[in-house]
């Protein structure tokens, strides 16, 4: 229930699936041949039902994956809620190569003050700790997120300290907006609502500091060579394919059609706009 939010108003409150529908689920997928899942939830590491939370769910699938020779040889999950993200979690993951190294972890604003208001149930330092104790149990790991510019109260300075907080945790990606009142939640009875040209100067303004990060950040995986999943021939050449690695970069790569989904290897030579290009490895 974060106050700008009108998911749980329309939706409901959350409901776990059985454990066993799941890996059901997984099983009928891995049927087809599926090479890559996502676990998907509003917040799905909020995941529990009937004693199993969301770093059992998973060990239960790759243990699940492992003894039945799936097809499925990739595990993602999102949307993350720092407040559900525990160390068991890591854990798991770190433990076990079929859970990607990429976690999408909202964080929404920079500054504690208006985290609190909107209900988002954790701080600014809390963030930062949990984001350092994940890179500790997985150096290799990709962290995106989610940013709001323009909450109503937002000043100057709780602005700059989502700038600071994008400086400092160096995201891959984000998605970033700026507040959009919706009718029934309690932030949009909040005063103070920000002007909507001056959200879009800030806004403008995040989006420019976290391109220029992004840039920084995925020119360090250059010259390495890493798994890619082939998913479909590339827009601008058909001599081409485009697929994803495992921290959710984009790829493309000279090779035949019939390569089209399988993993290959590939080396990371160079970068046009925010997608990898690269020379498979054999």
């Amino acid at each position: 229930f974060c106050t700008f939010c009108i998911v749980p108003y329309v939706r409901g409150r959350e409901v776990s699936r059985p454990v066993e529908e799941i890996i059901k689920e997984i099983d009928v997928l891995s049927s087809y041949k599926v090479k890559e899942i996502t676990l998907l939830g509003q917040t799905v590491n909020a995941y529990r039902h009937e004693g199993c939370d969301f770093a059992s769910l998973l060990q239960r699938i790759a243990d699940h994956l492992k003894q039945t020779s799936s097809s499925i040889e990739w595990v993602r999950f999102v949307s993350s809620h720092p407040k559900n993200l525990s160390p068991e979690i890591l854990d798991v993951i770190a433990a076990n190569p079929v859970l990607c190294r990429h976690i999408h972890l909202a964080v929404q604003h920079g500054s504690s003050r208006i985290l609190q208001k909107m209900n988002r149930g954790h701080t600014r330092d809390e963030y930062l700790e949990l984001v350092s104790l994940m890179r500790k149990k997985l150096p290799d790991v990709s962290l995106t997120t989610d940013i709001m510019i323009g909450f109503p109260g937002e000043t100057q300075d709780d602005f700059e300290a989502t700038l600071s907080l994008m400086r400092e945790v160096r995201y891959e990606a984000a998605f970033m907006y700026y507040y959009n009142p919706r009718e029934g939640t309690p932030a949009c009875t909040y005063p103070d609502q920000v002007p909507l040209e001056e959200k879009k100067r800030r806004l403008d303004e995040i989006i420019r500091v976290q391109q220029r990060i992004t840039k920084e950040e995925i020119t360090k995986r250059l010259g390495t060579t890493v798994k890619v999943l082939a998913e479909s021939p590339s827009r601008d050449n058909k001599s081409e394919l485009l697929g994803h690695t495992e921290q959710d970069g984009r790829v493309v790569f000279a090779a035949d059609e019939n390569v089209k989904g399988t993993f290959v290897k590939v080396r990371l030579e160079s970068i046009q706009g925010n997608t990898f290009r690269g020379t498979r490895v054999r």
